[in-house]
């Protein structure tokens, strides 16, 4: 997509059965107001990373009520990358294992739930 459109990414997801994804949460927040987003099957959809500004309470809230089965990852930080690759790390193993929520505090300190493999990578580049 070369822009995002909610409705086009709610189409695409449902269509192409996306299990996980990297967004902002301003996308969320448009997918949960889209008019196509009560009737599409997103029930692959099984992981997904926010980060790039705080997710609010509500739209977590809102999330939960509308894909139950959707793990969050909170990848919100000071250097969006780091918790990017973090994410990516835990979405790749989270179809052999239950994925836990992870959390960044600091781009040069992870909490002691970011996958070891996602921290040295983290201090090797």
């Amino acid at each position: 997509m070369p822009a995002f459109k909610a409705t086009e990414f709610i189409d695409s997801a449902a269509r192409h059965r996306i299990t996980y994804s990297l967004i902002v949460p301003a996308m969320f927040n448009l997918c949960l107001l889209a008019p196509s987003f009560d009737k599409a099957d997103l029930s692959a959809w099984r992981v997904s990373g926010y980060g790039g500004a705080i997710m609010p309470e509500a739209t977590l809230e809102r999330i939960a009520a509308k894909l139950p089965k959707l793990k969050l990852l909170n990848c919100y930080c000071e250097s969006f990358r780091v918790a990017a690759l973090a994410a990516l790390d835990a979405m790749r193993s989270s179809f052999a294992a239950p994925v836990r929520p992870i959390a960044l505090s600091k781009p040069n300190g992870a909490s002691p739930s970011v996958p070891r493999s996602a921290t040295t990578r983290q201090t090797q580049r």
